[in-house]
């Protein structure tokens, strides 16, 4: 587009940018070149802390740049000294080094720890993060994040950061060997998807990192600065890390983070570690203004209670339509839409006139809210009432996948998008290996049950419900189990399917669809066994005969059906245990699909 005299096709494409330029922004406010306002819920991504234009931030810009911009990082100069004490009297952090981004303080975090494991571990360098994860846009920080598709993207990737399941501690403990330095990971999941990080499983994982010699660096460069109602979200599982990385909103709009460390980790020697603008004085006198503001009296007190106006608010948005419920920490919160619409609602809320709404999607199935520390009730009162009329406008583009809706309702939305992946589905949903898109559907028709709705057991209908698991008999190692014969989805029993949770973190399906789909009869189940409704005792034979298996050759521990990087993938394991389970009854085979890398279906 044509700015002045000067076009936008100067600036390298990096996204997809709007034909609009923003030239003033006050608080929750922005304003573009034609005069047009836009209520700002994203806030630069959780920048700007304190909105926009803050004149604490202003004042402390003006303040230094009239008195020193830049000694050169080889001198001490008095921000710098000043906002590291600060940082490490309100933390339990000894020592800091500052950056530019929250990419080059990761990416600190991860040299810091190699350089601890070559002085006390042998040489170790591995550091375990976790799935969904974000860590930076660097080659190091893109290969420790674990966001879909970008283990190929500007490969080969930096090796040594094996990838975990947030919230599951045993998949942590199957990742650490004599490698293992560190394990790293964000309190609060921002770009997968705006998930929390269990309290019991942060304290967990601390208590195995000590046990193991191992160190825990938390990524809080969204989740940090007072984002979740407390100064660090990790301050609320009341654990202590070693290594804590700062970004975002320690500079309020401006470049600048922070990387923050124990005493007895920081072993870099001269020369380890730089940077041209490391402690620039102009950036930090803006980080000690931000920290001021932050720790005055009752500040984190008001983000708490503007973080609990704001998820009652996205309730009450969606029971009014039957979404998915919210789930989030503080002001960094998401609501669960029932469909892949997000983009859509982000695109419909930024043109609609005469005031525009800037919202976020870091999902397709759900929007992420970010506002100013300082919003108002009546800010957030404006947002929801925008939102409410896009809901009820805007419908889900053609092609996109629909999304099943939860039947909670609650506070933290559907638990298959919030546990971690191996244990959160059903039938396989969207998944990095397809590029995002929902992978093919089961060689199988689908399972129809009685009432009124017969494709109500089919999980790719629009309106399929999540089934609310009972309690019930038969084999549970998990101690999880639906009745054999019905689980209820919807208020409507689907007949002939059994669901348990064979580990904390699978589930194994089974069931067998009733005559007379023989035509179109399950990947290995012979004809002549025919369809027929499946019966506790079959359930129980097949898992018996699948499970015993992996017993058998020693896999007590795989029993999570996780498949780990070697050379015996789960896949080279399918056929024997296909085998086992078609042939353990003589009147009913037991299939599996392995449509995910991670787990086994038995349809």
């Amino acid at each position: 587009m044509q700015y002045g005299d000067y076009s936008s096709d100067a600036l390298m494409t990096i996204t997809n940018r709007p034909d609009l330029v923003f030239v003033r922004g006050e608080g929750s406010w922005l304003h573009d070149h034609n005069g047009k306002a836009y209520l700002d819920f994203i806030q630069g991504w959780a920048v700007n802390c304190l909105g926009h234009c803050p004149p604490q931030i202003r004042d402390a810009l003006v303040a230094q740049a009239g008195t020193l911009l830049n000694p050169s990082p080889a001198f001490y100069n008095g921000p710098m000294i000043e906002l590291a004490g600060i940082l490490t009297a309100n933390s339990v952090f000894d020592r800091v080094f500052f950056a530019n981004t929250g990419a080059e303080a990761n990416e600190g975090a991860i040299k810091l720890a190699r350089k601890w494991g070559q002085v006390h571990k042998g040489g170790a360098y591995e550091i375990i993060t976790f799935d969904h994860s974000f860590h930076g846009r660097t080659l190091a920080t893109m290969s420790a994040s674990g966001k879909p598709g970008w283990d190929t993207l500007f490969a080969p990737q930096v090796p040594g950061f094996p990838k975990a399941d947030l919230n599951d501690i045993e998949s942590v403990k199957a990742l650490i060997n004599e490698r293992t330095v560190a394990v790293m990971l964000e309190p609060v999941q921002g770009e997968g998807g705006v998930i929390p990080a269990d309290p019991a499983f942060l304290q967990a994982l601390r208590a195995l990192t000590r046990e193991r010699g191992l160190l825990l660096i938390v990524d809080e460069v969204q989740s940090g600065i007072g984002r979740t109602g407390t100064l660090f979200a990790h301050e609320q599982a009341g654990i202590e890390p070693d290594i804590m990385t700062l970004g975002k909103g320690i500079g309020g709009g401006v470049p600048l983070a922070a990387l923050l460390a124990r005493e007895d980790v920081c072993c870099f020697v001269p020369g380890d570690q730089g940077g041209t603008y490391n402690g620039n004085p102009l950036m930090t006198a803006v980080g000690v203004a931000v920290l001021r503001t932050l720790l005055a009296d009752g500040f984190l007190a008001g983000v708490r209670a503007r973080g609990e106006y704001l998820s009652s608010r996205l309730l009450e948005l969606s029971a009014r339509h039957s979404l998915g419920g919210e789930r989030g920490s503080g002001l960094l919160r998401a609501l669960i839409l029932d469909s892949d619409r997000g983009p859509a609602l982000v695109k419909a809320a930024l043109e609609q006139n005469p005031v525009g709404l800037l919202l976020n999607a870091p999902r397709p199935n759900l929007l992420r809210f970010m506002p100013a520390l300082n919003v108002s009730e009546g800010e957030i009162d404006q947002m929801v009432g925008m939102l409410d009329a896009l809901l009820g406008a805007v419908s889900t583009p053609a092609g996109a996948s629909p999304r099943p809706p939860t039947e909670c309702g609650g506070r933290h939305g559907s638990e298959h998008l919030r546990e971690p992946r191996s244990r959160r589905r059903l039938l396989p949903d969207r998944d990095r290996r397809t590029g995002g898109q929902w992978p093919a559907r089961p060689a199988h028709p689908p399972l129809r049950g009685p009432g009124p709705d017969p494709g109500r057991g089919d999980p790719h209908r629009r309106g399929w419900r999540e089934p609310a698991v009972s309690g019930g008999g038969g084999l549970s190692p998990g101690g999880r189990a639906a009745p054999f014969g019905a689980l209820r989805t919807g208020g409507r029993a689907v007949s002939g399917w059994a669901a348990l949770k064979t580990s904390p973190r699978q589930w194994a399906y089974i069931g067998c669809p009733p005559a007379p789909h023989r035509e179109q009869q399950p990947i290995g189940l012979p004809p002549d066994r025919g369809y027929r409704h499946a019966a506790p005792g079959d359930v129980v034979s097949g898992l018996r005969a699948v499970i015993g298996y992996l017993i058998e050759v020693g896999q007590r521990r795989q029993a999570k059906l996780r498949s780990q990087k070697s050379t015996t993938p789960l896949a080279g394991r399918c056929a024997e245990i296909w085998r086992r389970g078609r042939d353990s009854n003589p009147r009913q085979g037991i299939t599996l699909n392995t449509l995910s890398r991670r787990e086994i279906y038995f349809l």
